[in-house]
């Protein structure tokens, strides 16, 4: 659930309906901090004094207004929340208008408005189902963070939605950026509506309409989490997956009571079980300890030469794995 951004009242005549503003939007986007790059040390910006050239608290810092360079009008927060304003606890109703008259330039972000409590729900109720009727927005004012605003009051699927709306003189006049007179024929315009004809579509829903940005940068983030667990553990991981996958292939000879295998044979077994074993603790590394009291019964099981043989052969399973560790180690701290 959202949490309370604002809390007040909507002024329609004689009616007020009680609310709680919450964000009607989420930002999912991945967002970067900066690092110092040798160390990769956080770095922080932090709130400094001017005049005294030290790191000030938030205790100690409010606001102002800059008349020059060296004079500075103090504003307390006391001052701004006894303005003579009625916006100041309320969103108040001033037009109604149908939503077409509104330039969208002049709409900004958006939030939902819930009744808070059930005394405000037959207000609420009211204000939506005539909105709803009449086809008209609502346009209101009201005073959040220190300034007066401007808003669109609508519904959406039967809950009231404000829009910020910028007033007229915030918004640029944009006649200095018209290109210079040139000529359009109507085979041109034509070729231009049939292409907007195939490319028209009902609703803003599917793969078209996804943020793919956000989804490639995850991507980049979760390879590189991988190669740094992988970089953590591939040592260790790979030279105990090499004992213990060998200890089990010879603790199962043992009790089969079979002849050694063939040099080579033994020797490519072992290198493939090794690396599978590998692998397969990446993930789980606890398993090990685990797998290391098979060493125990495989000794006791397995005669003296057999074993000294066995710890021989394992030497190039050892020496092969080892090295596709360090071959996994470097490529996960190089640059992809």
């Amino acid at each position: 659930m959202p949490r309370t951004i604002w809390s007040g009242a909507i002024s329609f005549g004689l009616v007020t309906v009680l609310i709680n503003v919450v964000s009607a939007t989420e930002d999912d986007s991945i967002r970067f901090h900066q690092y110092h790059l040798q160390d990769m040390g956080r770095v922080r910006y932090r709130k400094v004094c001017e005049l005294e050239d030290r790191e000030v608290d938030q205790s100690e810092i409010g606001k102002g207004y800059e008349l020059t360079k060296t004079q500075v009008i103090a504003i307390t927060d006391e001052e701004l929340s006894n303005l003579p304003l009625p916006t100041a606890k309320a969103i108040e109703i001033d037009a109604f208008v149908p939503l077409e008259f509104i330039d969208p330039i002049r709409i900004a972000e958006g939030y939902y408005l819930q009744p808070a409590g059930q005394v405000a729900a037959k207000p609420y109720k009211l204000l939506v189902q005539a909105l709803g009727r009449s086809s008209k927005v609502a346009v209101a004012k009201y005073a959040w963070s220190g300034r007066e605003r401007l808003g669109l009051l609508r519904v959406r699927d039967d809950v009231l939605v404000l829009h910020a709306m910028r007033w007229p003189d915030e918004i640029r006049d944009p006649t200095e950026l018209l290109p210079p007179p040139v000529e359009v024929s109507e085979d041109e315009i034509d070729s231009a509506l049939a292409l907007m004809d195939t490319m028209t579509v009902d609703r803003l829903e599917g793969p078209d309409f996804q943020d793919r940005y956000t989804e490639a940068i995850a991507r980049i983030i979760e390879a590189k989490l991988k190669q740094l667990m992988l970089a953590k553990g591939s040592l260790g991981q790979y030279t105990a997956a090499v004992v213990v996958t060998g200890t089990v292939l010879l603790f199962v000879l043992s009790l089969l009571d079979r002849q050694p295998l063939p040099l080579l044979v033994y020797s490519v077994t072992l290198i493939v079980m090794a690396l599978a074993g590998a692998h397969f603790f990446t993930s789980r590394p606890r398993l090990l300890f685990l797998a290391f009291p098979l060493l125990l019964p495989a000794a006791l099981a397995t005669s003296r030469a057999r074993l000294r043989n066995a710890c021989v052969l394992m030497a190039p399973a050892a020496a092969f794995s080892l090295a596709f560790g360090v071959y996994l180690t470097m490529m996960a701290t190089s640059p992809p």
